[in-house]
């Protein structure tokens, strides 16, 4: 997504009426992933804590888990994305702390039995609602039921950084100790977002902006700090390499305590949440029209609930290597989603996980892209299919 310089103008909103909590229960971070850092000092969890998680995952947000010391007992998620509370019954043991749900791609999950579970055991209930910003579950937002749950606002709003810890919890103390982020963590993201903006609003096409900004992208990616330890780039699933995570997915403690910046508060003060729901909502319902019945993908949601806001348009399919690569071509930014493994979790003994990471594709269905915008990923998308078939 671009960035729209009009925050620089006029803020519309207190955050307090943009953001979907309380936004006096909330910490507001740097990332998402350093909101899961704070989260585990809110709850009170010690290094050798045991904590459920979803097999299913990014691994950014098990980075800090691991990183602060945490034992991760990875559960089953099914191959639809739902979690199994069966399986997260029968891996907690007396050292369990805390049980991770995830809200995948918006569509938020059943949480009644896993509730249940946790208030019988004593468990904190921990919501990851990253990619469910503005997603409701019945008439309440989704991340009100969990003890604290996890924003990541990059996933939904064009910002450089942005996340939030919020307690619901009420017996929880809250105090914020965080620190603004260094200005270049916060330019550095930035500047790619607004020269995308800037080539949209170009009347004509220009190659000088197109290589200008691709010099200006990957001198970033140069300029921002990797890990200080190598890291494997594969993890073997199956007996076969598979790719390990992007040196930018794992964690950097130095964020552990920043907060999120004056711009990224402008930038979300000036959004219409309404206008995101509504326009993501019609460029998921467009794709799946135009996409169901192709041959070769599969969505992975065969229907849009009411209240979900969708992140991206998930699709399952065989040939994912092809199809990204022709998609591509055509300047399409899908995404091989969460293709990165942690090595931290056996992926042998997760099958649909490990499913669901070699086979997703999600293309884009964010709030900037109009009907035309759309159909032209749709035509795409059967086009690419026609030739790789």
């Amino acid at each position: 997504m671009s960035c729209s310089p009009r925050f620089l103008i006029k803020s519309r909103l207190p955050l307090r009426d943009i953001l979907p909590f309380d936004i006096e229960r909330a910490r507001l971070t740097y990332m998402g992933r350093n909101a899961i850092w704070q989260a585990v000092l809110i709850l009170g969890l010690k290094p050798g804590d045991e904590i459920l998680v979803p097999a299913y995952n990014c691994g950014s947000e098990i980075d800090p888990l691991l990183n602060y010391g945490l034992r991760i007992v990875p559960y089953r998620v099914s191959q639809s994305t739902q979690i199994d509370v069966e399986d997260i019954r029968s891996r907690a043991t007396k050292l369990t702390k805390a049980v991770y749900i995830t809200h995948y791609f918006g569509f938020p999950q059943e949480l009644e039995l896993v509730m249940h579970f946790c208030q019988e055991r004593g468990l904190f209930l921990i919501e990851d609602c990253a990619l469910a910003l503005f997603s409701r579950n019945g008439e309440d937002f989704v991340g009100r039921r969990g003890d604290v749950s996890i924003f990541s606002f990059r996933k939904t709003v064009p910002v450089p950084n942005g996340g939030a810890v919020v307690v619901n919890n009420s017996t929880l103390q809250i105090e914020n100790t965080l620190k603004r982020p260094p200005l270049g963590s916060v330019l550095g993201p930035l500047i790619p977002s607004v020269t995308r903006s800037v080539r949209r609003w170009l009347p004509t096409k220009w190659d000088g902006i197109e290589r200008s900004y691709r010099l200006i992208k990957s001198g970033i990616n140069r300029l921002q700090k990797r890990p200080s330890t190598l890291q494997s780039k594969f993890v073997k699933v199956g007996g076969v390499d598979q790719p390990s995570l992007w040196w930018k997915d794992w964690y950097d403690p130095q964020i552990s305590y920043w907060t999120m910046s004056r711009i990224s508060r402008r930038i979300i003060a000036s959004t219409d949440p309404i206008e995101i729901v509504a326009k993501r909502r019609a460029n998921f319902h467009y794709l799946l029209e135009a996409v169901r019945d192709l041959p070769g993908i599969e969505p992975l949601f065969k229907q849009l609930p009411e209240g979900v806001c969708p992140t991206v348009f998930p699709i399952l399919t065989e040939r994912r290597s092809q199809l990204y690569a022709g998609l591509t071509r055509w300047r399409i930014s899908a995404i091989e989603w969460w293709s990165g493994h942690h090595p931290g979790i056996c992926w042998d003994e997760f099958p649909e996980a490990a499913y669901l990471k070699a086979h997703m594709i999600a293309l884009p269905i964010h709030h900037e892209l109009g009907e035309e915008q759309i159909g032209y990923i749709a035509r795409c998308v059967r086009e690419v299919l026609d030739i790789i078939r």
